[in-house]
């Protein structure tokens, strides 16, 4: 008999382990019954664990091995949904925004109840698009902002924070020796999985503390790359989508400047119009929540979760220095260090086109509120028409066109929403006399009626157009054909009862060719949104529950001024400092002088030796910094610059592009972006953070070198900060000194060796992986140096050596896309060497570059090239 029950309970019982340990829960099934039974079952069952255990020990070691995450010698399987007291099924809202130092094992342990099921919440994200962009695709990579969803058997979750260490044994077992879990530290930044440090073991008193009940988490703050709205100094929000755009149009303002800018000798005084363009309060704040946007905390700006924590330093814990005066003491001694040349005299780090024109991109979504920082979309709330209505309708109204007027991006290429509208609408929202934007983008009508009329025209066309793809809606034909077929268009005017009927019968027929009806006053045929002068909003109609719950974007008018000036700028191209000529001012030769040449230089295609390059050299025991380009770092010939993370090279870079000390006040105002932090003692925290970031940036220093030193000084009482320029060189430092030995010397030869020796020094734009609004005019006058620097260089060493002042002025065409001075350079110097078609060539890469900008080519220029050009002819 009890041979005959082991036969029987074999398989069920092989069965249900297996389950258990693949953690899933054993089959149910009736109990079989008998003499024996039990016995028999249970030695099944220790035989097959027996058996299958090290295998289970061995799958839990190759996961160890594959995803970083250590687990306890002791840890306890346990099934997929473990009987949690309080546990629930998870719904759409059951997310976990990532937090600095937040892993899969904590997240699981949090909300969970159970570290192991890490792995769930692995398999429910995988692949997941995130605010970012990103998407989970490695366990041990997830990134500050992500929002993970949670599997079922969610728990309220406690307050233990992430990386926390919890007990193995229960609550009844506070009398024991608890056995201790390792920590799961998160990867390092160089990808590389750190061995875990396992925690004390903690006494039986301690143990049983540890169960008490803990207060709840505090609301998470959204970071500010995760917000759907930017708050303007006037009181006005508007979109992040907005601040891309206007981002956008200052960037190709910038280019179009640049474009313009002529290359003037190094003793000249600079011309302060050829820097970056100055911005009003407006469109500072706009660039910079781009920028916030866009960068990882610590990259340009000190944001999200960086300053969402505890700090080490407390505020009222004062340094250990010694009050410092202003930078004119001591300075590091240096030298150069000459290196290859790149084969072909190409620079590693010069900027190409494509990155250069993808700061022009905007994103093309239209958004007129937001709900739970979610922006909402135009078009979703638009199917039959939308009325504003209340005290900040005009507010809303303006916030809308400008985002249409933004979307995309500020080229007509990039062009992505049209708007049409009345002179009397965009009087209300502009104010009265006050001129249209000057974009194609905009098309204002004298009357209602006639926009209709010119609406319902389009409106048979664009269905006739979508009837040709075999489509029901354009949004159908760019989904299924990959087609944009039209822009959308926004239709923003007045409600005249003579044209109600008219008005239905557009937005009726929107949705099915991307036109949107926005009218300022109630619509009682559609959705009216009401809005008050706090942007609170309440909708009524078909679209209202797509409403409910948000606040409006809104601008004021004068907010509304700053923006569409930033869009003008782009729009509008500046003349150049002065009309082009051929004169010998410049000391090269005239048109007329390259016609008459008898004797020019026979026409050759032997490459020049590459530009010389160089790096700085300090002096024994002082830190180099490496900032023109990539940043690196250096200390007696060894490379530290893993020392450095972002943050550090953010604020090492802040103070190296100072020449004298500089507020610890101005510091937080330009790399902090999170002021709104708790609304409460806002400036205290700021400051106990910057000295958290400030501290941790001597730390990393103190590394790098070696040694403990004031590497950076800091005056407590004064607030000023400066860097120690004894104890450290930066290249930049080297290459404005260099610059201005050489505008100061009136000896061509020892001009020529300054210059030489600062050009080799510039790799690239200032350390380009940091992104803030703050560096943007400074990498600007660096470029312009640069081609100052390179340009005196080209015309002093061009007069004996043509070849050698030709290959400068291409090294620095590489650094400077769009110059239109430096191409005519070019082109007489090759015209010089009698190389006639490569004028030709660089005349058509002139055209194809101011074509990607929208720019056309001074005329001067054309005259320039076919005189060029005409004796070779």
């Amino acid at each position: 008999m009890f041979v005959a029950q082991l036969l029987v309970q074999i398989p069920g019982t092989i069965v249900d382990i297996v389950r258990v340990l693949r953690r899933r829960e054993p089959l149910r099934r009736h109990v079989a019954t008998g003499p024996g039974a039990a016995f028999a079952s249970g030695l099944i069952a220790a035989f097959t664990i027996a058996l299958l255990a090290p295998r289970a020990a061995d799958g839990a070691a190759a996961a160890a091995k594959a995803t970083g995450y250590v687990l306890s010698p002791s840890a306890r399987t346990a099934s997929v949904a473990p009987a949690v007291p309080g546990a629930r099924l998870a719904s759409e809202e059951d997310v976990h925004v990532v937090r600095s130092g937040d892993t899969l094992w904590d997240i699981a342990k949090l909300h969970l109840g159970d570290p192991e099921r890490w792995h769930d919440i692995y398999r429910l994200n995988a692949g997941r698009t995130q605010p970012d962009g990103g998407a989970l695709s490695d366990p041990q990579m997830i990134l500050p902002g992500w929002r993970l969803r949670l599997p079922d058997n969610v728990v309220a979750p406690t307050s233990r924070g992430a990386g926390s260490v919890e007990s193995a044994t229960g609550p009844g077992s506070a009398g024991a020796v608890p056995t201790a879990v390792p920590v799961v530290v998160p990867p390092s930044a160089s990808g590389s999985v750190p061995t875990p440090t396992p925690t004390p073991t903690p006494t039986p008193a301690s143990a049983s503390a540890s169960m008490r009940a803990a207060p709840s988490i505090p609301r998470q703050r959204v970071a500010p790359r995760d917000r759907a709205a930017v708050h303007l100094p006037g009181g006005g929000v508007v979109p992040v989508s907005l601040a891309s755009g206007v981002a956008a149009a200052l960037a190709l303002a910038r280019l179009r400047a640049r474009a313009r800018t002529r290359i003037q000798p190094v003793d000249v005084p600079a011309d302060p119009d050829s820097l970056a363009p100055l911005v009003a309060p407006v469109q500072a704040e706009l660039l910079r929540a781009h920028h916030a946007t866009l960068c990882a905390p610590g990259k340009g700006l000190f944001q999200d979760d960086e300053d969402f924590g505890d700090d080490p330093l407390v505020d009222d814990e004062p340094p250990s220095v010694e009050p410092q005066p202003d930078s004119g003491g001591q300075e590091a001694a240096w030298s150069l260090k000459p290196e290859p040349g790149e084969p072909g005299g190409v620079p590693h780090f010069a900027p190409c086109l494509r990155s250069v024109l993808d700061a022009t991109d905007a994103p093309e979504d239209v958004h007129v509120a937001v709900r739970e920082d979610t922006p909402v979309s135009l078009a979703d709330v638009t199917t039959a028409g939308l009325g504003l209505a209340g005290d900040g309708a005009a507010d809303a109204a303006r916030s809308l066109l400008a985002c249409a007027l933004a979307a995309g991006g500020p080229r007509a290429i990039d062009q992505a929403v049209e708007v049409h509208t009345t002179a009397q609408a965009l009087s209300q929202l502009l104010g009265p006399g006050v001129p249209p934007p000057d974009s194609a983008r905009l098309r204002v009508f004298d009357a209602l009626a006639e926009l209709l009329d010119d609406a319902r025209r389009e409106q048979s066309a664009r269905s006739a157009e979508v009837a040709e793809y075999g489509q029901a809606t354009a949004g159908d034909v760019r989904r299924y054909d990959n087609v944009d077929p039209f822009h959308p268009r926004i239709l923003l005017v007045h409600l005249e009862a003579a044209e109600r009927h008219r008005l239905e019968a557009v937005a009726k027929a929107g949705a099915r060719v991307d036109t949107h009806l926005v009218l300022l006053g109630p619509w009682a045929a559609g959705t009216t949104a009401t809005i008050d002068s706090s942007r609170a909003l309440t909708a009524t109609g078909p679209d209202a529950e797509r409403l409910h719950g948000s606040s409006a974007f809104g601008l004021a008018m004068d907010e509304m001024e700053q923006i569409l000036a930033a869009m003008d700028a782009a729009a509008v191209v500046s003349p150049a400092v002065e009309p082009f000529t051929d004169t010998a001012e410049d000391g090269e030769p005239t048109t007329v002088e390259l016609l008459e040449d008898g004797d020019a230089a026979p026409a050759t295609t032997a490459p020049a030796a590459p530009p010389v390059v160089a790096r700085a050299q300090p002096e024994e025991g002082v830190l180099l910094l490496n900032v023109i380009g990539p940043f690196t770092a250096e200390m007696d010939g060894r490379d530290v610059t893993g020392c450095f993370n972002p943050s550090h090279r953010t604020l090492l870079l802040y103070l190296a592009l100072r020449e004298r000390p500089v507020r610890r006040t101005e510091i937080i105002e330009a790399l902090w972006t999170d002021d709104d932090a708790d609304g409460k003692n806002v400036e205290k925290k700021r400051r106990t953070r910057f000295d958290t970031r400030l501290y941790q940036t001597k730390k990393a220093l103190a590394d790098a070198a070696g040694h403990d030193g004031d590497f950076i000084t800091s005056d407590r009482a004064s607030g000023f900060i400066s860097l120690n320029r004894a104890l450290i060189l930066t290249d930049l430092t080297c290459f404005e000194q260099l610059i201005t030995r050489a505008s100061r010397t009136a000896d061509d030869a020892q001009k020529a060796a300054h210059l030489e020796a600062a050009c080799a020094l510039y790799r690239g734009p200032l350390d380009e992986s940091i992104r803030g609004d703050w560096l943007l005019e400074h990498r600007e006058d660096r470029l312009r140096r640069y081609r100052d620097a390179a340009g005196d260089l080209a015309r002093i060493v061009g007069r004996t050596d043509p070849d050698r002042g030709l290959a400068i002025l291409n090294q620095l065409l590489e650094h400077d896309l769009f110059n239109e001075d430096l191409y005519r350079r070019i082109m007489r110097g090759q015209a010089r060497l009698g190389r006639h078609d490569a004028v030709r060539r660089t005349f058509n890469l002139l055209e194809t570059r101011f074509e990607a900008v929208e720019l056309v080519v001074d005329p001067s220029t054309r005259t320039l090239v076919q005189a060029l050009t005409r004796k070779a002819s």
